[in-house]
């Protein structure tokens, strides 16, 4: 019996600590480095937790640069993979709409230039950001958000910065439904099947390097 009390006074304690809301102050800039920032607040203050602040180093090596590359574009690919799965870009848009809705925005800062690599999946991409956008300012009339497309190479240029609180178990059930929407298992089961054929064309051009276009 007092292993099922003992159980209970975890649970119970554990949905006190997520009734708590948190503050996240942020920034985000990307050029040539990437730089971010996260500051974190518990507790009403009572609680402070600050990330990063630094510059990260620079990629002079020719394979780090490659290698960045190569997982940059991996990352495209993926997405692409993602947002061609039927009803996932509407589920995440109802995700994004629900999230919103929980968030208390005090200040939200951002201008970007985005692009994949081509006007296909560039325009793919702001199908989807255009109404995100359009969403967010109307959740919050302190939003100011500017991203421009770059329809001709993969690119990402800006920065961001906000101040925002959350109370971490509104976002249970909204995260849960979307995680576990057909929708969602069905671009994850996408991502996976481009995930492997992509290592597929990985070995064999390995094996036959004289092949590669």
């Amino acid at each position: 019996m007092w292993v099922i009390g003992a159980i209970a006074g975890v649970v119970l304690f554990l949905i006190l600590l997520l009734l708590i809301p948190i503050d996240l102050v942020f920034s985000v800039e990307k050029d040539a480095h990437f730089r971010s920032k996260v500051r974190s607040v518990w507790l009403f203050g009572l609680v402070g937790k600050g990330i990063g602040g630094g510059k990260n180093r620079q990629r002079h090596e020719e394979g780090e640069k490659e290698k960045f590359k190569k997982r940059r574009g991996e990352m495209g690919e993926y997405l692409v993979a993602a947002l061609n799965t039927e009803g996932f870009p509407h589920r995440l848009f109802g995700f994004v709409r629900e999230v919103f809705r929980l968030l208390k925005v005090r200040k939200l800062k951002a201008d970007f230039r985005a692009g994949l690599g081509g006007p296909v999946e560039t325009g793919m991409l702001f199908a989807l950001l255009g109404p995100a956008v359009a969403l967010v300012r109307s959740f919050s009339s302190v939003a100011d958000i500017r991203i421009e497309p770059d329809f001709e190479k993969e690119t990402l240029e800006g920065y961001c910065e906000g101040d925002i609180r959350v109370v971490p178990i509104r976002l249970v059930k909204p995260l849960a439904s979307f995680l576990l929407s057909r929708p969602t298992m069905r671009a994850a089961k996408a991502v996976r099947k481009c995930r492997q054929e992509r290592k597929r064309l990985m070995a064999a051009d390995q094996l036959w390097p004289e092949k590669r276009s």
